[in-house]
């Protein structure tokens, strides 16, 4: 582990401070390989529960009861809450589900997406679809897209 990463370890975070994007995706590689042993399953279970502690407390507002379409859309506005680069964009492609689309992102690791996409299922999932579900559907990684496109399906 990259010793930025292994301080960052040691340090005691702060919600509204701003910390190097770097260290989290090196501590994000470790979790996903040593500690969920690469389970992208496990992975995004991990986003969807960092997502519901998030939006149950401090982003409680970007959280619609009986709205889990609205709420899914509203994580467009989460994005510059923790990252000074890219852009999330939301749309309801379907009456069930909404797409959504980061672009600014093109060294985003498939373990941070997961988690990205955990954070759209809590959303809906805590505004009314206990049972809303996710798919990644374009990965920059894969060098066939440019943006990292998902969908959460109420």
């Amino acid at each position: 582990m990259p010793s930025s990463a292994e301080a960052m370890l040691e340090t005691r975070f702060l919600d509204h401070a701003w910390y190097p994007h770097q260290p989290l995706v090196d501590l994000l590689r470790v979790l996903y390989r040593d500690v969920l042993r690469s389970s992208d399953e496990q992975t995004l279970q991990v986003g969807i529960i960092e997502g519901k502690h998030a939006l149950q407390t401090l982003h409680s507002m970007y959280v619609m009861q009986d709205d889990p379409i609205g709420s899914a859309l509203a994580m467009r506005h989460s994005w510059r809450t923790y990252f000074n680069f890219g852009e999330l964009k939301a749309e309801q492609t379907s009456p069930t589900a909404v797409t959504l689309t980061l672009s600014g992102y093109h060294d985003v690791q498939l373990v941070h997406a997961h988690m990205i996409l955990g954070w759209a299922i809590a959303a809906a999932q805590l505004g009314g679809a206990p049972n809303a579900t996710g798919e990644l559907l374009e990965r920059p990684w894969t060098g066939k897209s440019k943006v990292l496109l998902y969908r959460v399906n109420i």
